[in-house]
């Protein structure tokens, strides 16, 4: 972060920040009240639109051009969470506060800067510069560990490297994110038969083997690795706020002399993973509290899908993601067809039991990056991330041919299924409230022209 902020008042002319965007070759500047609170940001592009739109831009003040609700951190923000920030809406300077004042500023300059100084003990400048372009394109913290474990691999030509979080009380510990030629994500081990990791863990230090085949350490466990040709090992601790999370772990198959140079590289994306730990962990925390004690808000009773409220809110997620990185995104809306006539004739209990044998095939029948909830009565809806028309089509009449070759007994043998599809971008969708009714009007397009078919909205 740049200690020494250049900003300005709402009352300042045009012309003057101007001059302090020249002086400073910054690309933007942000505006500030009488108790140095952020409450604008003048950019380049700002200036720019105004000189072209307005006829009196000579005489105008900062307050007349500025962007409102500037995008802020918090000084205790980590640093993935403040990158992750410039990275999603595209910003290049990013104003810190405290308390709501403004502090410093941070910009994707200084970040890179930071992590140059750190590298200049290593002699690998291009190696580091390459890890922190693709920081920025993390977009995850998920993201920011495969980064991690891809380019450490790869660089140290290792058979594995992995980050691995540990539980301080029963040390229970999971691998985050592993590079061994594949994807294999999430699992599991017992690290009382890794002493090299538990030695980490517990001192806080690294542990480096150069040759641990032979280390007098690994004794213990020859019987579980005699099948593997250790040679060298590397275990670095990541440290958060004094406390340690977990660690970086590699392994070759060639004996390596660590360097100097190796450590200092370890110790720097080391604190990258610190940073993403850390924020996996709250959002864990926050993922089990809410699993744990409003799951039933979220649910549906009847059919065990999730209901509209929890679907409201998934929707405006997915939508904002996609229109913030210009991708798809499509809904599905189904009917069951004659549903009414169901519980006329037999009952609410008849129509129940359609009911939960319909979503229990339609939740099995999804991928598992869909959302599928019950919307209304007998009326679900299903969200699909990164689906176009011509996918979304597919899906639909997929899923539609398991669903109509359902039979719910007896007394209701088949029925048929009437479906809409909407997507997004489309003239006609500004929000996701859009996007859900033009998907049910597609679908009682279905129902209008026959029932049992499948509709997509078209564009006006």
């Amino acid at each position: 972060m740049v200690e020494t902020v250049v900003t300005a008042g709402k009352d300042t002319p045009v012309s003057d920040v101007i001059r302090k965007l020249i002086e400073g070759g910054f690309s933007g500047i942000p505006i500030v009240n009488r108790r140095k609170r952020v409450i604008g940001i003048v950019t380049e592009l700002d200036i720019l639109k105004s000189a072209t739109e307005k006829t009196d831009f000579r005489n105008m003040k900062a307050m007349d051009i500025m962007s409102e609700m500037p995008i802020t951190v918090e000084i205790d923000t980590t640093v993935f969470e403040a990158i992750r920030t410039i990275v999603e809406h595209n910003i290049h300077r990013l104003p810190v506060t405290k308390g709501g004042k403004l502090i410093g500023i941070l910009s994707r300059r200084d970040i890179l800067r930071g992590f140059l100084t750190e590298a200049a003990e290593s002699d690998d400048i291009a190696f580091i510069t390459e890890a922190t372009k693709a920081l920025f394109s993390a977009k995850t913290h998920k993201d920011l560990l495969r980064v991690l474990v891809d380019k450490l691999g790869d660089y140290f030509e290792a058979e594995r490297c992995s980050v691995i979080s540990i539980n301080e009380q029963d040390l229970s510990a999971l691998v985050l994110s592993t590079y061994e030629g594949s994807a294999r994500d999430n699992i599991e081990i017992d690290i009382t038969k890794y002493p090299e990791i538990l030695k980490a863990f517990k001192t806080g230090e690294p542990v480096l083997l150069d040759d641990a085949d032979k280390d007098p350490m690994m004794k213990p466990v020859k019987k579980w690795i005699r099948n593997i040709k250790l040679k060298s090992i590397m275990v670095f601790p990541v440290i958060s706020k004094d406390e340690v999370l977990g660690t970086l772990y590699f392994r070759t198959r060639t004996k390596r002399d660590f360097s100097h140079k190796d450590v200092k590289l370890m110790e720097i994306l080391s604190e990258m993973a610190a940073d993403a730990l850390r924020s996996m962990s709250r959002e864990k925390h926050l993922l089990d509290m809410y699993k744990n004690s409003e799951k039933k808000v979220a649910i549906d009773d009847l059919t065990g899908l999730y209901n509209r409220r929890f679907f409201d809110v998934r929707m405006a997620e997915e939508f904002g993601m996609a229109s913030r990185h210009a991708t798809p995104l499509a809904c599905i809306m189904f009917d069951i067809d004659n549903f009414k006539d169901v519980n006329d004739r037999l009952g609410h209990h008849a129509g129940d039991k359609v009911l939960k044998t319909f979503a229990t095939t339609l939740k099995k029948s999804v991928r598992i990056s869909d959302i599928v909830a019950r919307y209304a009565g007998d009326e679900f809806v299903m969200i699909l991330p990164m689906s176009d028309a011509r996918g979304a089509m597919r899906e639909a009449e997929r899923i539609k041919g398991m669903l109509d070759g359902l039979d719910y007994g007896r007394d209701v043998g088949k029925i048929s299924i009437s479906v809409g599809i909407a997507c997004y971008p489309c003239p006609q969708v500004k929000s996701p409230e859009d996007l859900v009714k033009n998907a049910d009007k597609a679908m009682y397009r279905s129902k209008a022209g026959g029932k049992g078919r499948v509709s997509l909205h078209e564009a006006a």
